[in-house]
């Protein structure tokens, strides 16, 4: 029994850790009428790293963002990700992994109807990883009001 316990320490001591290395922050920049991007920025630190939404199964944990339907909101396109992407074969998995060091931002554009005042939230899994280990998945919700 003293050694679950002890597991269950450890873990959540990892997660910890983990929140503190990566920063999130939520933004909108309005692009046009009715038109927005909104922006949701991970900043990294070294020696942490994210994983990219776009990588094949069988490898780790890609971020996942997932977008809560809103009515007045349509999206535009896919979520686009911005910073410098690095591959890497990773023997573990024995395939190619795509990841951000630093910061990545990821941007989706959208669609408010003429006269709505949304917010637009959703949640963001991820898992930080580093040379020798990884963090458990982190799922953190947000809320960006659209301005």
């Amino acid at each position: 029994m003293k050694y679950i316990y002890l597991l269950i320490a450890l873990l959540i001591s990892i997660k910890c850790s983990a929140q503190q290395t990566v920063q999130w922050t939520y933004s909108t920049k309005k692009i046009q009428k009715n038109i927005y991007e909104i922006h949701l920025t991970a900043m990294v630190q070294n020696p942490w790293h994210i994983y990219s939404q776009y990588m094949d199964s069988g490898g780790p944990l890609p971020t996942t963002i997932t977008l809560n339907h809103n009515p007045n909101i349509e999206l535009i396109g896919t979520i686009k990700e911005k910073g410098k992407l690095v591959t890497e074969h990773v023997k573990v998995f024995d395939m190619d992994v795509k990841y951000y060091t630093d910061s990545v931002d990821f941007v989706q554009k959208l669609k408010l109807k003429d006269g709505a005042h949304a917010p637009i939230s959703g949640t963001i899994e991820y898992m930080l990883c580093e040379a020798d280990h990884c963090t458990p998945p982190i799922k953190r919700a947000f809320e960006i009001d659209l301005k």
